[in-house]
């Protein structure tokens, strides 16, 4: 059976940066298809970036997926503020160009 994503989760250098940046060339790769269309790409915490959605917004599509604050280095410090949210809460994060 072929799975496309197994050698994701291999370590390919030491380290996690290695593995964010393969994640994120991976989500750069199959959304090529897809540039300009204007539709969403949904991504799990392990392929979500800021640096991704930095890079797919500009092509045409926008990101929607789950970021866990103190795994991800680029993650906006107002989002870090968890203690000062309710339990079980969602916070939306929107980007605009002005």
């Amino acid at each position: 059976m072929y799975r496309p994503f197994d050698h994701l989760t291999r370590k390919v250098r030491s380290g996690e940066e290695r593995q964010i940046d393969l994640a994120s060339t991976k989500v750069r790769q199959l959304a090529q298809p897809f540039v300009n269309s204007n539709r969403n790409v949904f991504m799990d915490r392990y392929f979500t970036s800021y640096s991704t959605v930095q890079h797919l917004l500009p092509h045409g599509l926008t990101t929607i997926g789950t970021v866990f604050a103190h795994v991800c280095r680029d993650v906006l410090a107002c989002l870090r503020k968890a203690a000062e949210r309710d339990l079980h809460s969602t916070l939306a994060v929107y980007e605009h160009n002005r």
